[in-house]
């Protein structure tokens, strides 16, 4: 892992992935050709990258295929929490709670990113909670729309159909507000 803010390949893997998913091959082969113009290197699921080419990587999808709306971006979450929760990081869901999901999730932050920490704090009634992020150098509203995706997408694999989330951005992070019936 180089020096600075990184994110794990698998994660930039995964947008590529959604891409091809959602828009088709050819959309997959376009955004491929962009990112080795831009000088983008060859993405493995166990390398570090830093997080300025994740993001870039984010405002090219949101460029290319949302007219540039980010709040589109918690799309690309959802399909992350979908793919990666049900294959590699499966582990995380076989406590089939969100409340114990939830519990893990600094676990699995620091598995994808190589900065900050994530705090849970669950409503008394266990109807929401408050997942306070902090210790990040940067901050990119791109990011946090993806987590925002992520973490709702989390909470339907385990059966919440009815989450809704929103987050505010603070100077070394963001706080994220979840609720759910």
């Amino acid at each position: 892992m180089g020096s600075g803010y990184s994110v794990k390949g698998s994660s930039l893997k995964s947008k590529l992935a959604f891409v091809e998913s959602r828009f088709g091959n050819s959309e997959l082969e376009k955004l491929e050709a962009q990112l080795k113009e831009e000088g983008f290197p060859t993405l493995f699921d166990s390398g570090w990258y830093p997080f300025d080419r994740f993001v870039r990587l984010l405002r090219i999808i949101t460029d290319n295929h949302f007219s540039g709306n980010t709040s589109r971006l918690t799309e690309v979450g959802e399909y992350s929490a979908q793919e990666s929760l049900g294959k590699t990081y499966r582990t995380f869901v076989n406590s089939k709670s969100f409340i114990g999901f939830l519990k893990n999730v600094d676990r699995l932050h620091h598995m994808l990113y190589n900065e900050g920490k994530s705090e849970i704090f669950i409503d008394d009634d266990e109807n929401g909670c408050r997942i306070v992020q902090s210790g990040k150098s940067q901050i990119a509203e791109e990011d946090l729309q993806v987590a925002l995706g992520f973490y709702c997408g989390a909470g339907r694999l385990h059966g919440i159909r009815n989450i809704q989330g929103r987050f505010t951005i603070k100077p070394d992070g963001a706080d994220y507000i979840l609720s759910w019936k």
